[in-house]
């Protein structure tokens, strides 16, 4: 997929679609049974209709509804969208969900570029070896299989990053990769551009943190000394931003489920009016492939995501069952074949299961509107998180003893 860049400045509409699985309930005695993979097809496939009729087909259906409705105009609508793996699966269970990513993916063309993500959504990118780039090209792969169209940029997992990940990047094929946070690294400069990454050939877009947090959390919070945000006030923020810093991108990344029909923020209606009110200020729409590339090198050296009011693992990796969970990770990794999972322990990979383990650990729902913003995107049918890590490290030993006998 090739693309030409704009002119004019422009803001870079990304949106993450995301769906996870449900895992079965594995029991101790369950040793002998194959059960070919970990995910309970029933439960998965009658959260993905839930969510379908919620959220998924609305909100695809209006990024189609974007593009068509201005795609002759002089300044055409452009909508991104980050396909993650278990997104990806799911929409192989439900034929409207495909139906819907191919009409848009078809009929947006040039329009839509759809962004590879890792095949099994897990933050194992983090361990030595080249785990990353083969999971990232399945992604990048499955997407060309369902699509027609090979993806050239890439976002990790959570947008985790940190400087190696390039070089995993450059091994799935990609050559721009979508970060979640890097303000600290920037230093003072601007979200509002790409920078080159400290492997030649893979160039880098980060996340503008405050717009992009003022769309998918902060609009619908009524307590924001903003509220209430209309789409022409937003337009000026974007287009302000832009010419205050001189970048030439506003690179805004929102998640897909943020436009759900329960969705009070009115994010779905600001969105469908944004484009026309960006191009009256002379700001177009434009896709992470066409953002012109510079020599300005930008660093990280620390892994960096979008979780948590810090960017960083802590909700991955801040407790001691998370830790477990990461051990048996690693443990099923080497006996795997040395360093690939077997797609029937694929899921058990998933920041999903690790992320059920860190909310609500006290029982109660968190205050800040982050963290209420995130446990709204991830819905869990557990009670507890105890009971979601039993359900995750039981399935893991089960996979490790069988993939040990063979």
């Amino acid at each position: 997929m090739s693309g030409t860049s704009s002119v004019h400045p422009a803001a870079c509409l990304v949106f993450v679609a995301h769906l996870p699985e449900r895992l079965r309930h594995v029991r101790v005695f369950d040793d002998a049974v194959d059960f070919g993979n970990y995910v309970d097809e029933d439960a998965t496939l009658r959260d993905v209709a839930a969510a379908s009729d919620a959220w998924t087909l609305p909100a695809i259906d209006l990024l189609t509804r974007m593009v068509r409705l201005h795609r002759n105009d002089a300044m055409p609508s452009k909508v991104s969208l980050i396909v993650t793996g278990p997104f990806l699966r799911n929409a192989r269970r439900h034929i409207p969900l495909y139906r819907a990513l191919q009409t848009l993916a078809h009929e947006g063309g040039e329009l839509v570029e759809l962004i590879a993500s890792p095949w099994d959504h897990s933050i194992l990118g983090i361990l030595p070896g080249g785990y990353l780039g083969r999971q990232w090209r399945r992604g990048a792969d499955e997407i060309a299989a369902m699509m027609g169209v090979r993806p050239t940029t890439g976002a990790n997992t959570e947008f985790l990053y940190d400087n190696p990940t390039a070089t995993h990047a450059n091994a799935a094929g990609l050559h721009r990769v979508l970060l979640g946070y890097a303000d600290a690294q920037l230093a003072g400069r601007t979200a509002n551009r790409a920078y080159a990454s400290t492997l030649k050939g893979v160039t880098l877009l980060a996340r503008h943190v405050g717009l992009s947090d003022d769309l998918g959390i902060r609009l619908g919070d009524a307590s924001w000394s903003c509220h209430p945000v209309s789409p022409v006030t937003f337009a000026d923020w974007v287009a302000g931003s832009l010419e205050t810093t001189g970048g030439n991108a506003c690179p805004l990344y929102l998640h897909l489920s943020d436009l759900s029909k329960g969705h009070t923020s009115g994010l779905a209606d600001l969105l469908e009016k944004l484009p026309r009110l960006l191009a009256e200020r002379g700001v177009a729409t434009t896709l992470p492939r066409e953002v012109p590339a510079t020599s300005d090198m930008l660093s990280v050296p620390q892994a960096t995501c979008t979780l948590a009011p810090t960017f960083d693992l802590a909700p991955l990796l801040g407790n001691a069952m998370q830790s477990n969970v990461l051990n048996l990770l690693r443990a099923l990794i080497e006996v795997e074949s040395g360093s690939e999972l077997g797609d029937a322990a694929t899921t058990l990979a998933s920041v999903d299961h690790l992320m059920r383990t860190h909310y609500r650990l006290d029982g109660k729902a968190k205050s800040d509107a982050t963290d209420r913003a995130e446990m709204a995107r991830r819905p869990t049918p557990y009670a507890s998180p105890y009971d979601a890590y039993l359900d995750h490290v039981n399935a893991m030993k089960h996979a490790l003893r069988r993939a040990e006998r063979r």
